[in-house]
């Protein structure tokens, strides 16, 4: 089975957000369903600049703002 969910109001992320977190685990609980897979956008994402000079100068390593990033992900 193949499900589409399209919005006049909501974003594509909002859209996918939704289904990943909401839709995708109730229907997996459904007696008989044996897996769901949520796909057809891409998840939200920030891009990152960084001053490597400005880093050397505080002290920051790259894998220090790799970890602060990873350890504030919500998703």
């Amino acid at each position: 089975m193949i499900l589409t969910l399209t919005s006049d109001t909501y974003s594509q992320g909002e859209l996918y957000d939704f289904a990943s977190t909401q839709l995708a685990p109730t229907i997996s609980q459904i007696d008989g369903v044996g897996d769901v897979d949520v796909g057809g956008s891409s998840l939200p994402a920030v891009r990152v600049g960084l001053n490597p000079q400005a880093l050397f100068n505080q002290g920051v390593s790259l894998d220090d703002v790799r970890t602060a990033i990873s350890n504030a992900n919500v998703a």
